[in-house]
């Protein structure tokens, strides 16, 4: 990504593409029988301008004569392309014109002797260029050392349970207080996952997941008590026991999501103001 923005981005991009465009028009008009067709010569015009730089939508014999001497600074060479640009523009635009006998091949010599520039930016030498694929690989990297796979010794973390009656007791309490407390959902989970009551157990196994999805005791909760209870629901299912994709979502909690989205929004805000700035100041200090 960044040496693709770097080359999209080199100042010589524009002449180069012109250059190739310009030499396979060239060989399509060699192969076209009779004399060259006005849509040739409307695109030998826009890619004649590409190739001395000129990149606007509309470009003029003067534009393209100013180009080619500053480019190369050889009158002979500028004379040449400007007579090749006068005879198209005839046999364009006058009433019964067209090009005149030769004007393939001289158009043709000139293609060939013009020299394609070479690239001036080989590296991605600025920051913005690395920013995204920097973020890109940070974004791949933690998501695939943060999804964990779906276990198979599930049954080993829930049969080393110790007697939790007490825990129980005291996450009863704290439910009471606060019903949104998912380490209390956890362990009342546990208790009944402990003593078989399956239907107590997935309720608070799934609170407790919902609350703090990111955490791997409170999957691995709600996993051993599903496959004990030997039911699913098509939503949670996914996100337990599917594909690495499909476990993102719990990766974060819901705040964490919630934070993680007013960062990007923040980021993308601050992003298309420096954007805005940096179209309009240099603006406003020519005026």
């Amino acid at each position: 990504m960044a040496w693709k923005r770097a080359l999209d981005e080199d100042p010589t991009r524009l002449r180069r593409s012109g250059v190739r465009e310009l030499r396979k028009l060239l060989a399509r008009m060699r192969r076209a029988p009779g004399t060259p067709e006005p849509q040739y010569l409307h695109a030998w015009l826009r890619a004649t301008a590409r190739t001395w730089g000129v990149g606007v939508s509309a470009p003029t014999g003067k534009q393209v004569t100013q180009a080619t001497l500053s480019l190369t600074g050889d009158e002979a060479v500028t004379r040449n392309w400007r007579e090749l640009w006068q005879a198209t523009e005839r046999g364009l635009f006058a009433a019964g014109g067209r090009t005149p006998n030769g004007w393939l091949d001289e158009a043709s010599r000139a293609a060939a002797a013009v020299v394609p520039p070479r690239r001036e930016r080989l590296f991605p030498n600025r920051l913005a260029y690395w920013i995204p694929s920097l973020a890109a690989a940070t974004l791949t990297l933690s998501c695939f050392m943060s999804v964990q796979p779906a276990r198979a010794d599930v049954d080993e973390a829930a049969a080393a349970i110790v007697d939790l009656t007490t825990a129980n007791e005291a996450a009863l309490k704290a439910l009471e207080a606060n019903w949104n407390d998912w380490a209390a959902h956890y362990n009342v989970a546990a208790y009944n996952i402990q003593h078989e009551n399956w239907n107590a157990a997935i309720a608070h196994a799934t609170a407790s997941f919902l609350l703090n999805p990111s955490a791997k005791e409170t999957r691995d909760n709600l996993r051993y008590a599903i496959t004990q209870a030997q039911t699913m629901d098509s939503t949670l299912r996914p996100m337990l026991f599917g594909s690495w994709y499909q476990r993102i979502p719990v990766l974060l909690s819901a705040s964490g999501w919630q934070r993680l989205g007013l960062f990007a929004g923040l980021l993308l805000t601050a992003s298309l103001t420096a954007l805005v700035l940096s179209i309009y100041l240099p603006m406003r200090n020519r005026c």
